[in-house]
């Protein structure tokens, strides 16, 4: 299986595993995610959150039918008081088309993912998932990314 970089000009390619991964986010937590969001509308996001500094995209199989996707972050951030200054890279996003799912295909983009985040000077990987993608933590974990903090939120009442 091949795994190609992928220009923000062929972000469109990623709308169908996209709209996906945001079906099962939508199912799970339908008051934060949008169910059906635009098909146009998100290849104009991606595309446009592609050409940002720092961020790419990989796929793997195809551009023409890709069967997994990923886009991540190298991102320099800077030191204060508390931390030292970093290069890290972010995993953002990870899919994969259901009908191949569990064939190894989100383990061979994460391992991507590392080799470029390496190969661009940085010495971590982050990601973050939701705690009901149970799917994604074992993903992850699969591959070295276990829980370093926990983020944890609430509703609030309205006003």
């Amino acid at each position: 299986m091949e795994i190609l970089d992928l220009s923000p000009e062929e972000a469109a390619c990623l709308v169908p595993l996209n709209l996906q991964v945001q079906a099962i986010h939508a199912a799970q937590d339908p008051d934060r995610y949008v169910a059906d969001p635009d098909p146009d509308e998100v290849a104009i996001f991606l595309q446009r959150w592609l050409e940002t500094p720092g961020m790419h995209a990989l796929v793997a199989g195809s551009r023409a039918d890709p069967m997994g996707y990923t886009i991540f972050e190298i991102e320099d951030r800077a030191g204060n008081i508390f931390r030292k200054a970093d290069r890290i890279g972010m995993l953002h996003h990870l899919g994969v088309d259901a009908n191949v799912r569990r064939q190894g295909i989100g383990s061979a983009l994460i391992r991507a993912v590392k080799a470029r985040v390496h190969a661009a000077g940085a010495d971590t990987l982050w990601t973050g998932y939701a705690a009901f993608n149970t799917a994604s933590a074992a993903a992850m974990a699969s591959e070295g990314l276990l829980p370093r903090q926990i983020r944890a939120s609430c509703a609030l009442p309205g006003p």
